[in-house]
């Protein structure tokens, strides 16, 4: 049985969830840019695909959500500041 790299796996997944994605966008699908990496993520799954994530990314993927929970937080409390004043 052939297997392909995992970087391969990646960016076929990553290319057929854009083409999905922007077919259902097209069509006029509500939500396609959820619906494309799902229905090629159960595509990739039906067809035996082994993608799994390097551990390497979900400490990425910490990193990013925490700069960016950390800049909402600024931004709301400035929009808080400028709409409750008292005085």
């Amino acid at each position: 049985m052939f297997r392909f790299s995992p970087v391969g796996l990646w960016a076929a997944f990553f290319l057929g969830s854009v083409a999905l994605a922007v077919g259902l966008h097209w069509a006029s699908f509500p939500a396609a840019t959820l619906l494309g990496p799902l229905l090629a993520g159960v595509a990739f799954a039906l067809g035996g695909a082994d993608l799994t994530m390097p551990r390497w990314a979900f400490a990425v993927r910490k990193l990013w959500w925490a700069a960016w929970s950390v800049n909402m937080q600024q931004k709301n409390a400035q929009v808080d500041a400028n709409d409750w004043r008292v005085a």
